[in-house]
């Protein structure tokens, strides 16, 4: 009976937090000032993704306290890549996101397509996300880092590297004690940056 009941707990507080993330980003004046309807419809998909999953990965209910206690389990893997692998909603999910994305005409607003190739690899590419640098996004971030110096940190360390490092990859979720992840501004920095570095699409054998 128990079990039945935290199980229903955690559903019911799955549909609050689904109900009430575009309102929160709405009421959000620093993001309201940057993203319109449609790239907050896009930005409460991603967001409600990760809320959920966390959720149901740590058994909370309560958002601040899932999503310390997923990256507190998280932050001794010994690569980013480890890191990566455990931090990654699936690829279909992924894909899913991707593709809403696309259909609002929003992606560009947050990312850019890479296109990357090994040296002699002719057979194969493939396509990941690198934040858009003159996209409303990053002003959106130039400005939250006037107030928060680990964001004027985040985006040096990716003007220097000209891209997410991998040292920056798994550093973000080390930082995860820094934020409250009550306050919808520190879960949308979140999602954004573990969509940009786990998303990738392979293809073999095509021609170039």
């Amino acid at each position: 009976m128990k079990k039945t009941l935290t199980i229903l707990a955690l559903v019911l507080s799955q549909i609050v937090f689904g109900q009430s993330i575009s309102k929160q980003l709405e009421q959000d004046t620093l993001i309201n000032k940057f993203f319109n309807k449609s790239e907050i419809e896009s930005i409460s998909k991603l967001i409600e993704s990760y809320d959920n999953w966390i959720l149901s990965k740590t058994g909370e209910t309560d958002i601040n306290s899932g999503y310390h206690l997923f990256f507190g389990e998280v932050d001794n893997c010994e690569s980013s890549k480890e890191f990566i692998d455990k931090v990654s909603l699936s690829k279909t999910k992924l894909d899913s996101i991707f593709l809403y994305f696309d259909s609002k005409h929003t992606l560009p607003t947050f990312w850019e397509l890479e296109i990357n190739r090994k040296i002699n690899q002719f057979d194969t590419i493939s396509v990941s996300l690198r934040l858009n640098s003159f996209a409303s996004y990053s002003k959106y971030l130039n400005e939250l880092s006037d107030k928060e110096s680990f964001i004027k940190d985040y985006l040096k360390s990716i003007d220097a590297a000209g891209g997410i490092s991998p040292s920056l990859v798994a550093g973000l979720g080390k930082h995860h004690d820094k934020f409250d992840f009550s306050e919808i501004r520190w879960r949308l920095f979140y999602t954004i940056h573990f969509m940009t570095v786990s998303y990738q699409v392979t293809f073999h054998k095509i021609n170039l």
